[in-house]
């Protein structure tokens, strides 16, 4: 209950200070805000909500002392952050992107449905996290989205193949899950920034989930690698952009 109050006082600071276009100076921020956040064409698909509703009614336990039903109400973007995520991926021709832990596949099949479209073909996708119970949640919603899209894709290969390095890859999209995990994250975050380039976007899921990840996403916001960090709530994004002066962004959506 404490925590449910501390999320709703979260959300309110969130809409009395973010803003829109309107207060952003900053011209490839403002670009963002007009051309990604608030262009609302984006490329979905009703099998990918269906793989949500069937996880949200599950009687599945044991993630994390919670139910599966509860878990993905709890870590899983809502249907318009997926969405975003995949027009950042088309706007910025992003060509890799890395999914850094747990997950229940449900972002990770917005981005495999581009490839699997045509709207993306070059895109290479990566998931890391392999502790259970969570990768065995991953690998069955990858199993139900090859059942609608039975087509083999480049990523797969991309997937399976622990070897990969990106130094070719100009531009990547590296997505964090669970910021309260604390040392796995900052592991994970350190390992990533030492190999990354000021175009990189690293985008974090819902910073306000307890007041581990609120920590966490405040030390990524004054993180002296990051002058660029955007808060959209349930979506947090930092870049390098060290040519820019160190600027944090809430941005309403």
């Amino acid at each position: 209950m404490i925590n449910r109050i501390g999320k709703w006082f979260d959300y309110l600071s969130y809409l009395l200070y973010s803003t829109n276009r309107h207060g952003v100076h900053s011209p490839f921020v403002y670009e963002f805000v007009d051309k990604v956040l608030y262009n609302s064409a984006s490329s979905k698909n009703e099998f990918l909500e269906y793989q949500r509703t069937l996880m949200v009614q599950s009687k599945s336990t044991g993630f994390d002392g919670v139910s599966l039903s509860e878990y993905v109400n709890i870590y899983t973007l809502p249907s318009k952050y997926c969405e975003l995520l995949q027009r950042i991926v088309l706007f910025y021709d992003i060509k890799l992107v890395s999914e850094i832990g747990p997950s229940t596949g449900i972002e990770f099949n917005y981005l495999r449905y581009l490839i699997a479209t045509d709207l993306a073909p070059g895109l290479k996708l990566i998931s890391t996290d392999k502790l259970e119970p969570y990768s065995s949640l991953f690998n069955k919603s990858q199993r139900e989205f090859n059942k609608v899209f039975p087509q083999k894709t480049e990523h797969e290969e991309v997937l399976n193949n622990e070897c990969l390095t990106s130094g070719d890859l100009t531009k990547k999209l590296l997505l964090f899950h669970r910021l309260d995990r604390d040392s796995d994250f900052w592991n994970s975050l350190e390992s990533e920034l030492l190999d990354s380039n000021n175009q990189d976007f690293f985008v974090f899921t819902h910073p306000y989930h307890n007041g581990n990840s609120r920590l966490n996403w405040q030390r990524i916001i004054n993180h002296p690698d990051f002058h660029v960090t955007i808060d959209c709530y349930y979506l947090g994004i930092a870049m390098k952009r060290t040519h820019q002066i160190k600027e944090h962004f809430q941005l309403r959506y």
